[in-house]
């Protein structure tokens, strides 16, 4: 099977449709991910089908998100090898991404990765979000925040708080045995009362991606 086959068939397993042309760009991501690897460090996996299933799928989950297509400004803080962000920004032209992370190489390999895919509405900094945060084109700025395998303390908090617009949302992604968990915090809307559960079948298993959806001050650290 054609990678770009599997990774279209992952979506729809999750109610998400993808255009040929963007599961094309997904696999070339991917492919990209997969040369740079040894050289940036970017993941411990080293299949394109076990990216796809422990990555990509849980990342192209966020567009599940009540709001996330009304999102315009996006912000993924430690963005290492892309996850989330790259793959949202392939697949919603209509939005702008910023990628921070303060691993040279990981910042590096972004912007080749932006370069080879053409995704002109997303930008790499190589930086420390404690650093930016209150600076121009930064502070509050952001309609959606997304941070993978970071330890929330009080100085990360401050500067989630920072960039974060009024009725914005932010995503914290969990690891289960099962599957992942992505934490909603904020919106405007009775979403918060909601979740939603999606199980993906693969050779050897299952998992299953839930969202849940929480207020704004129940975000660890108490964002207000």
């Amino acid at each position: 099977m054609r990678l770009a086959q599997l990774i279209a068939g992952r979506a729809r397993e999750i109610g998400i449709q993808l255009e040929p042309a963007k599961t094309v760009q997904l696999e070339e991501f991917i492919e990209v991910i997969l040369k740079y690897n040894g050289k940036a460090h970017l993941t411990s996996l080293r299949t394109s089908a076990s990216v796809v299933d422990e990555l990509l799928v849980d990342s192209i989950a966020v567009s599940l998100i009540d709001g996330f297509w009304e999102a315009r400004r996006c912000i993924d803080i430690g963005a290492g090898g892309g996850f989330p962000s790259f793959p949202l920004a392939l697949i919603s032209d209509i939005q702008s991404w910023v990628a921070v992370d303060r691993d040279k190489r990981k910042a590096g390999f972004l912007r080749i990765a932006k370069q080879r895919l053409g995704a002109t509405n997303y930008q790499v900094l190589h930086a420390d979000i404690n650093q930016i945060a209150h600076t121009e084109g930064i502070r509050s700025e952001f309609d959606l925040v997304t941070m993978r395998a970071l330890r929330l303390d009080e100085g990360l908090l401050t500067s989630v708080k920072c960039v974060l617009r009024r009725e914005g949302r932010v995503v914290l992604f969990k690891h289960r045995e099962t599957g992942s968990e992505l934490v909603v915090y904020g919106g405007s809307s009775p979403e918060t009362d909601r979740s939603i559960e999606r199980k993906v079948e693969f050779e050897g298993g299952s998992r299953r991606i839930r969202i849940v959806c929480r207020e704004i001050d129940q975000l660890p650290g108490a964002v207000k």
